[in-house]
Order: structure tokens, then sequence, then C-alpha cells
């Protein structure tokens, strides 16, 4: 696990880690997960501005991201440059300390922006390295990053494109205030967590916006994931976010106005997804009928995507349903067919090939077309 904050070093605003807010119910900790909204060339918040330092560029950021949705309580989280690499194998007898050093490269950085609120830390989960040297002592663990926090500043785990599975326990011992999950690519992790001895002051943060594609959000099967868990832990202790960092989707979907109108009605860009987190954090806060006109809109645009006939083609249906089990099988068997293949094109034992293709040229592709 290694703590890979979000941030950029004074005087450098980094667009996909500014801005970063939460909505939910509650009055002092709802969420709106929002991570940005997408790197400066898509569209986002760019650096500084001419004259601003680092500082005053964080305030400006959280100032324009609390604007966006006052109807609810916004929570900054703060990030501090990638320490992806503090926990690589070998690191194990070190890790306490490489931890707890990046926990007060937070706290440092907290005081950059004075009363602005963010006094939250995300420590994201990566793959544990293999043949640690050590037992992770939870206790141990615990007091030195509340140590380290100075009791400022609260910690968060992020758990993102995968479930928790067996990993599950060891992160209700952490001792951390808040736990993500990505309920995108592992839906099904919700009733193991629900059914957990889950602390009594966890919060959690629920990723049910998909932050790594562009489609439109299903508000209806969001919002029954959030009611679930709203059931089992109470809606003051949930957090409505998007699944992952809004970084990996371009910022406005509305900028695209050269777009087919159908297909643009279908996505979602950074804006819209946080658009689509408010809508869930205020079913959740005020119940369904306030946000029913939403909710109603999703609908007819889910039924809609499904039924467009640029999703659904009768005529591939019908090939698809004409196939027999003879035709997903290659007639001779890969050994004949790699002898075959040596013999035509010779390869040497590690032939050097491209990544990729080439660049798409008008050339090449009169070329091709030939």
């Amino acid at each position: 696990m290694a703590a890979e904050g979000r941030g950029a070093p004074p005087g450098r605003a980094r667009a996909g880690a500014l801005g970063d807010v939460r909505r939910g119910p509650g009055p002092s900790r709802g969420t709106a997960r929002g991570d940005g909204g997408g790197r400066a060339r898509r569209g986002g918040p760019a650096g500084p501005a001419p004259g601003e330092d680092g500082g005053e560029a964080l305030r400006r950021l959280h100032r324009q991201a609390r604007g966006l949705h006052e109807a609810a309580p916004t929570t900054p989280v703060r990030g501090e440059g990638r320490a992806r690499g503090l926990f690589e194998e070998g690191a194990g007898p070190t890790f306490y300390a490489n931890l707890c050093r990046s926990v007060g490269i937070h706290r440092a950085r907290h005081t950059l922006v004075p009363g602005d609120g963010a006094g939250w830390i995300p420590v994201m989960v990566r793959d544990w390295f293999p043949g640690a040297a050590f037992q992770l002592d939870h206790y141990h663990l615990k007091q030195r990053l509340r140590q380290a926090a100075g009791g400022r500043l609260r910690l968060m785990v992020a758990t993102y494109f995968e479930g928790l599975h067996d990993n599950l326990q060891t992160a209700l011992q952490l001792g951390v205030s808040a736990l993500h999950l990505d309920l995108v690519r592992a839906p099904g992790q919700l009733d193991q967590v629900l059914q957990a001895a889950l602390p009594t002051d966890l919060i959690l943060s629920l990723g049910v916006v998909d932050g790594r594609n562009v489609w439109r959000t299903d508000l209806e099967a969001a919002l029954a994931l959030v009611e679930k868990a709203a059931r089992v832990v109470g809606r003051e202790r949930i957090w409505v976010a998007p699944s992952c960092s809004l970084l990996h989707v371009p910022y406005d979907v509305r900028l695209e106005q050269g777009m087919d109108p159908e297909l643009r009605s279908w996505l979602a860009f950074a804006v819209q997804k946080l658009e689509e987190v408010a809508t869930l954090a205020r079913a959740l806060q005020e119940g369904r009928q306030a946000v029913e006109q939403e909710l109603m809109a999703s609908r007819e645009q889910v039924a809609a995507r499904r039924s467009s006939p640029r999703r659904v083609n009768p005529a591939v249906q019908r090939r698809l349903a004409e196939l027999t089990r003879a035709e997903t099988r290659r007639p001779s068997p890969h050994s004949a067919r790699r002898q075959l293949q040596q013999q035509h094109l010779g390869l040497p034992p590690f032939p050097t090939t491209t990544i990729g293709s080439f660049p798409q040229t008008r050339e090449l592709r009169q070329l091709r077309a030939r």
C-alpha cells in the first residue's frame, strides 16, 4: 500500500489534482469526490495565473469547486505529489517511516491554504509487493499515522479499479477515518463490506460514478447501491463519489458543439460526472423525490441508448445467432499453424516489432485501400 497523494509542488497547480471536493449528507462532511475535472490540456483549470503563487491558485480553485454546488456542504481533499515507489519490494522495515513521512508532508502542505477546510489525506492502495519481509502491525501503523497527522488531518484509504476481496479486514483494521470503494469495477464488494464488523465511526466513500469512461451514469442503479449502504450504516456515514480520479475523462461535454446530438446525450465528462455525484448525494440526503426529474431523465437516456440503432444492429444479431460451434474453432491446431508461420516468415527467436501502428497518413491509407 503506497501513499500516493494528489497535488503539485508550490507554484505548479496540477489540474488533475486540485479542486477535489466531496458531497453528501451531513453538515460537515458531505462528498462530491471530484479530483479535478480533467487535465488542463482537456480544457480543465490551468496552473497559477500570472503573478499568482501556488497557495493563491489552491485557494482560487477550491473556491471555484466549492461554488459549483452551494446547495450541499463540501470538504476538499488535499494531496501532495505522487509518492509511487516509496514502498517497493525490500522496503519492508522502512514502511512505517516512509508512510508517516508522506503524511507529514501532507500536514506541512496543509498550512499553505489556511482555513480552507482541507482536512483529508487520500492514501491510495497498490498491489501488495510479493515476499514482504515483515508482518504489518496494524496497531503501530495506526498510532504512527495519527501522530504524523497531528490530529488535524484525517486519513482515507482509497481503493480503485478493483475490489478489496481478502484485504477487507486489513483495510478495516488500519484505523483510518474513511474507506473508498470502487463500486463500478467491483459492485459486489459492497455486500461483503456491509456484512463485516465495520468500525462505528468509519465513513464509506462509494465510488458509483465511473471516473474512467465517458458514458453517463445509470442513476437508478447507482442510487440503489447508495441506499443499500445507507440502510446499514446510516446516511451520515456515506459519501457519494466517482469511482476514481476524473483525470481520465475530458472536461465538459457541453464544449463539444460539433458532435452528433444523440451521441453527445450519452456522454458525461468531468463536469457532468460531478453533477451526477451531486444529484445522487442530494437524493441520499433529501430523498428520491428531490431529484425525480434527474432520475426520470436518466431512465429515458439509458433506455434510448439501449435501443438505439447505433448500438443494436439486427443484421449483426442474426449473424451471431447463426454461428455454429465449428465456426468458433480453427481447422488446424496451434502447433501446425506455428510451424507454417515460421516457414513463411522466418522470424528470429526474439523478433523486434512496434508497440503500435505507424502514423496513419493519407498516403498510407491510400496504399491500404489498394
